[in-house]
């Protein structure tokens, strides 16, 4: 039977930032925010972290991804994998293939 793949939805910054923010690896600049999820989920998710950043940076939500795009100093990304992410001042909030052992 063949694995299904699955989906992390992680926050990246840069080593300095790590060692200042809780959460951090501070020698990978990664915080993991969830894990083990489907990429239909995971999509839902960031889709969830990107409307929590509007709200703080005083834009309405979205109730949809909007592809290759800006909002103020927000960057959206959409990958042909199905991954997508966002960029905001330090931080990249994205969805990755999580590693499997048969990877």
């Amino acid at each position: 039977m063949a694995k299904k793949n699955t989906y992390r939805v992680i926050c990246k910054t840069d080593l300095y930032n790590a060692n200042r923010y809780a959460g951090f690896n501070k020698q990978t600049g990664i915080k993991v925010c969830e894990t083990d999820l489907t990429l239909k989920v995971a999509q839902e998710r960031l889709l969830t972290f990107l409307n929590m950043v509007l709200a703080d940076e005083g834009y309405s939500s979205s109730e949809r991804w909007r592809k290759n795009t800006s909002v103020g100093d927000i960057e959206l990304f959409s990958y042909s994998d199905g991954t997508r992410a966002f960029t905001i001042d330090i931080f990249t909030y994205s969805v990755e293939k999580e590693e499997t052992d048969n990877d």
